[in-house]
């Protein structure tokens, strides 16, 4: 019942052979996708950050079984997965980006546009500037934002203060208008 599942392991597409399954390999075991499918989650998201967590065989009329699709089929309402092999150290900052971003209140597809702009606008020129670095994580599912974004109360009682300030002149010249009419001035 976790609002966010975040596996940062390694992974196979499962595309290599007829029997090849999609799996996330962990230290001491390996957690395949029908197994994946078995356990049910109320999670509005699964943050996969390991290899090609989004591909896998193209089944026609199915689509594409990969480890996104086991979490879908587990109950997951929305996945961040990948779509090749992507690099540990800078997928690491990606990830937190990202993660700074959803808390900001974005939207999903949102936090993984800007962590990209951010990525491109601050990397120089040469092999890591190729979108392989960047592009690999996508967003399937609910959209949504997960995380309200931060309240900022000044911004709130400044923009409610012009009506307060507005509402209280009227009232004050109501009155003043009453009790000029009970005097008869």
């Amino acid at each position: 019942s976790a609002k966010i599942i975040h596996i940062a392991s390694h992974a196979r597409s499962g595309t290599n052979t007829e029997n090849d399954l999609p799996r996330i390999l962990m230290a001491n075991d390996t957690l395949y996708s029908k197994g994946i499918e078995d356990i049910k989650f109320n999670t509005d998201l699964a943050f996969l950050s390991a290899c090609e967590t989004g591909l896998g065989k193209v089944i026609h009329a199915e689509g594409v079984m990969s480890l996104a699709r086991a979490f879908f089929g587990a109950g997951v309402k929305s996945v961040i997965s990948t779509l090749w092999e992507v690099n540990d150290r800078i997928s690491k900052d990606q990830v937190i980006a990202v993660y700074k971003n959803l808390l900001k209140g974005l939207s999903k597809p949102d936090a993984i546009r800007i962590m990209q702009m951010e990525y491109i606008s601050n990397v120089q020129r040469g092999q890591y500037a190729l979108p392989y670095y960047w592009a690999s994580y996508q967003c399937q599912g609910n959209t949504d934002a997960i995380f309200n974004p931060p309240s900022d109360y000044l911004t709130k009682v400044l923009g409610i203060l012009p009506i307060v300030s507005f509402s209280f002149i009227g009232l004050t010249f109501y009155l003043l208008r009453k009790s000029l009419e009970r005097i008869n001035f």
